[in-house]
């Protein structure tokens, strides 16, 4: 009887957690509110390794007296690895992080962040972005983490200035982005099909995240050795 009434506290002590689990995670509200909750808490208690961080922070030198648009700015963990000289503009879909990110911008420097906290996804704002408007984008997610990396790059790509940087990590490995893996086939895939000029992938010392970096193309205007012919 004993044991009948354990087995009987379990499954009922089970179902409880995966139903809150499920109400937690089909619901968008609630789970924007528990994670806005519990990210920042997490952040603090397990960091980013540090080889992992001086990698990215490597990685976006880049953008250096750039302005920069960050897509998914979650915490805002990025901030402390920025050159000194960026004139930052986030987006995030998650209301419940706001204060975060602008707590972390505040903390880091960055006085006068533009933070875009959107009711649909980052993609959908870099969409409607206009033209040739930012002179450097960076995903804090990975790529593999989207569900259409390849439209992310290609949108980054129309976006961008002439001359403007992208920069993006992605776990190695994973097989839910479909850009190549292998160095000289992203970079081949960056360069021929997208149309990025001087594009570079490489891998974290220890293997856990591979960077992709890619600049657009400058525009070389010879009128100011011709002037105007017409």
């Amino acid at each position: 009887m004993g044991n009948a009434l354990k087995k009987t506290g379990y499954f009922y002590a089970s179902f409880t957690m995966g139903y809150s689990g499920y109400m937690v995670y089909s619901n968008k509200q609630v789970r924007d509110a528990f994670v806005g909750f519990v990210r920042p808490v997490w952040m603090k208690v397990k960091p980013p390794r540090k080889a992992l961080c001086e990698k990215k922070a490597e990685d976006l030198e880049m953008t250096s007296g750039l302005e920069v648009l960050e897509l998914w700015a979650d915490c805002g963990q990025l901030f402390p690895l920025y050159p000194g000289s960026v004139d930052w503009h986030g987006v995030e879909e998650n209301p419940h992080l706001k204060s975060a990110i602008l707590n972390t911008a505040e903390n880091n420097g960055f006085p006068k962040p533009i933070l875009e906290v959107t009711t649909s996804p980052p993609m959908d704002f870099l969409a409607k972005a206009d033209d040739e408007s930012f002179d450097s984008i960076v995903s804090q997610r990975h790529l593999s983490e989207l569900e259409d990396c390849e439209e992310l790059v290609k949108e980054a790509f129309r976006v961008l200035k002439p001359g403007g940087v992208f920069v993006a990590w992605d776990t190695p490995g994973s097989s839910k982005c479909k850009i190549p893996r292998k160095d000289e086939q992203a970079i081949n895939y960056l360069e021929d099909e997208v149309g990025f000029n001087e594009a570079e992938v490489d891998f974290e010392k220890g293997g856990a995240v591979v960077s992709i970096k890619a600049r657009k193309k400058r525009n070389f205007n010879m009128g100011f050795i011709f002037g105007n012919l017409g």
